[in-house]
């Protein structure tokens, strides 16, 4: 697993490949927490829609490691942003 350095680095990569600007930089956090915030909410609808593949994902765990994802990014989002 990459050590803290090298995602920082892969994310900085990331931002310039795309020319993401300062402010487009300093949004991304948010918007990959919003996004993934949506991805769960849509699994949990498909889910109670009935749709199998949703169901065995949300029993399986998967929306956890998202919503695991969304905690690190927001008790991070500063140095996250200051390092992007």
């Amino acid at each position: 697993m990459p050590c803290e350095k090298e995602r920082f680095d892969c994310a900085r990569r990331f931002c310039d490949s795309y020319g993401l600007t300062g402010a487009h930089r300093v949004n991304l956090i948010e918007t990959i927490v919003e996004r993934l915030a949506h991805l769960v909410a849509f699994m949990r609808a498909q889910a109670e829609a009935g749709h199998e593949a949703f169901i065995a994902n949300l029993a399986d765990g998967h929306h956890l490691l998202y919503l695991a994802d969304i905690e690190y990014l927001a008790a991070h989002r500063r140095r996250l942003q200051a390092e992007l």
